[in-house]
């Protein structure tokens, strides 16, 4: 046998061994070739080769492989886009970062009634304050391939006062603090026309930003490819003067003309512009049923069976009869562990993507905290939308996530995620992209931490929106109301309020403890860092077969042992932690005292309990000094949820310090 031959057939097989090593599917058979391959195996197909990877570079975009897309003209060109006015064609110099500063460090807000139900404050010292939102604005220009299937939604939204203004401020990118007052997980008319909102917001401004990039890529393309036909033409003619001969340029070819290649700066550092914050599995899956029900008919989507396996409901619910109240709130498939990735281009759709060639990152704050030593987070270098949807829900779970998933946004990359220098927006290399992005929070209820997070990782200069509901009280939930103290301690800073805390439950309540006669008193913590200091007074100082303690860290069988023995008195004090009362909505019945050591972030957690104690105990037989409410001044929007929003000012700033409600 020839050589050539032995090491062909050395080659075949040591190529058909790498195949049965490594498994790789892109190579088949002539057989498998032969065989029509259906829809549905096509799918699979890219279901299988995508990848779950972070990603470490940006690829270079091939537009060539990218299906034309006829963008539909606008129906309201007369309109200014806001996307053009803020990122498209803005140019943010050292002046404006200076003005910025000046509006950071004070903004400004008065208040809006054209609500009663809500209380709303808009600022007045942005850069687009000048704009009257409460009265209704012209529409903002939404994308041709979507127009169709958004426009009615959006028409529909604009019936309501309270949505109109929140996506007249959404789609002009002014940072939002939005608390519902609602569960977001229950289904009804305000959740589902919230999630339409951001997802027609997020779609639009992804696909203005995709469609510029990618009409500008074609331009300098075609530049490039008429300097190139041009320079290798003045070759030909130079080599056929050299040798007498005679030359005829091609007639597109203008051999005199000045070809230049334009120069766009219209990138970020890296691709993803538009970050979704979600607590479970079921929110994202949720999104992206929206997403999609906004695609054009005709665009191809990739990755959607392998979706809908990893994040369908872990038990399909049923539609009628009774549901249990934890069951309404905590629907469907509840692992906060997930991160996918989503890319628009051209007439495609794709689950999957690699963050540094995704156009939309849907995470939770653990997934992308526990990749950070491996992969940083580059990726969220030059995010222009961040929608945080239940901000409530993240800070149960771990604050700390949270914080650390927006210290880390906007931040100049680390290394080099093939970056084009040459596109890179100005205000990239001055390192001021932070004041390029607008903060979206939807929360159930307004906390301090939430707002902190706007204050100190939110630099957007454009304009700023609140909205909370008008409360009015859980108290007024209440049956049969008992005696109810508020205490309010002395303290000078939010550092000092749990040490506050701590130190009055040393001096007073623990006397109340110790006294025998009192029979059944819980103590509730809405913080874990407050539960933790009282649970070591409590071993420092009361007899521990008289305490027992409720949280997520015991088994469930000794929380129900404990709960039994407090019920019927074999342990005369019970401590509780908010965060067990939030994941497993336990009752504690039968209580005679109450030492709330902070008020509960939840409005009917104190109702519950307060509830619960008169129905168990209404002949008061048993010694009792009722409910206890201590309380600083920092305790704004938890006490406001308590006793109402008329009543919580005058509590927080008045001349006493003690209010009794009976």
């Amino acid at each position: 046998m020839p050589k050539r031959e032995k090491r062909a057939g050395r080659d075949k097989k040591q190529g058909a061994k790498v195949r049965k090593e490594w498994g790789d599917k892109t190579v088949q058979s002539e057989k498998s070739r032969k065989r029509e391959i259906e829809p549905e195996d096509e799918e699979l197909i890219n279901d299988e080769a995508m990848g779950l990877d972070v990603g470490t570079k940006r690829q270079d975009d091939d537009e060539e492989l990218v299906e034309a897309v006829e963008e539909p003209k606008e129906k309201t060109p007369s309109v200014i886009d806001p996307y053009h006015t803020w990122f498209n064609k803005r140019q943010f110099s050292d002046d404006q970062k200076a003005e910025a500063d000046k509006i950071l460090g004070k903004y400004e807000m008065k208040a809006l009634s054209f609500d009663s139900e809500l209380q709303t404050k808009v600022s007045t010292n942005g850069l687009d304050d000048a704009v009257d939102y409460s009265v209704a604005q012209s529409p903002t220009p939404i994308r041709g391939r979507i127009a169709p299937q958004c426009e009615n939604l959006v028409t529909e939204l604009e019936k309501d006062p309270r949505m109109r203004l929140l996506y007249q401020q959404l789609t002009h990118y002014h940072d939002i603090m939005y608390s519902s007052g609602h569960e977001l997980a229950e289904t009804g008319e305000h959740n589902t026309h919230l999630i339409r909102m951001l997802c027609i917001h997020m779609l639009n401004h992804v696909l203005k930003c995709n469609d510029i990039e990618q009409t500008h890529t074609m331009v300098i393309r075609e530049q490039k490819r008429l300097l190139n036909e041009q320079t290798h033409q003045r070759i030909l003619q130079k080599e056929a003067l050299k040798n007498h001969t005679p030359y005829t340029p091609p007639e597109d070819v203008d051999l005199n003309a000045t070809i230049t290649v334009p120069t766009f700066m219209d990138q970020g550092f890296t691709r993803p512009k538009v970050l979704l914050l979600l607590p479970y599995r079921h929110y994202a899956r949720v999104f992206v049923d929206t997403l999609l029900t906004l695609l054009p008919k005709k665009m191809n989507v990739y990755g959607k069976s392998k979706f809908m396996e990893e994040f369908n409901d872990d038990e399909e619910e049923e539609a009628k009869g009774f549901q249990p109240r934890w069951k309404r709130i905590f629907p469907g498939n509840n692992d906060d562990c997930f991160r996918v990735g989503l890319a628009v281009k051209g007439n495609t759709f794709r689950l999957y993507t690699d963050f540094y060639n995704s156009d939309i990152i849907i995470a939770s704050p653990l997934s992308l905290k526990q990749i950070e030593d491996k992969q940083g987070f580059d990726y969220l270098s030059s995010l222009e939308v961040l929608v945080v949807y239940g901000g409530d829900m993240m800070c149960m779970q771990n604050y700390d996530h949270l914080r650390c998933v927006l210290e880390n946004c906007n931040l100049t990359i680390k290394k080099d995620r093939n970056t084009d220098i040459s596109r890179l927006r100005e205000y990239f290399m001055n390192d001021l992209q932070k004041y390029m992005r607008q903060s979206v929070f939807v929360n159930c209820v307004l906390n301090s931490n939430l707002l902190a997070l706007l204050h100190r990782h939110c630099f957007n200069p454009i304009g700023r929106l609140e909205m909370r509901p008008v409360y009015s009280g859980s108290v007024a939930d209440i049956i049969t109301p008992p005696r109810q103290l508020f205490l309010r301690l002395p303290c000078d800073a939010i550092t000092q309020a749990s040490d506050a805390r701590v130190k009055y439950v040393d001096a007073n309540v623990i006397k109340v403890l110790n006294n025998s006669a009192y029979k059944r008193i819980l103590l509730y913590c809405d913080s874990y860092f407050e539960y933790v200091y009282v649970k070591r007074l409590l071993m420092e100082s009361c007899d521990e077969r008289e305490c027992g303690v409720i949280d997520e860290y015991l088994d469930e069988a000794s929380n129900v042992r404990n709960r039994r023995y407090f019920k019927n008195g074999t342990i005369r004090v019970l401590l509780f932690c908010g965060r067990f009362k939030y994941f497993k909505r336990m009752n504690i019945p039968g209580a005679n005292t109450i030492f709330f050591i902070s008020p509960p972030s939840y409005p009917e957690f104190y109702s519950d309990f307060v509830n619960a104690m008169n129905s168990e105990n209404k002949e008061g037989k048993e010694l009792s000094v009722g409910v206890t409410v201590l309380y600083t001044k920092f305790d704004t929007y938890a006490l406001e949820r308590i006793v109402g929003t008329s009543r919580y000012k005058r509590m927080l700033t008045g001349k006493r310090d003690m209010y009794l409600f009976c």
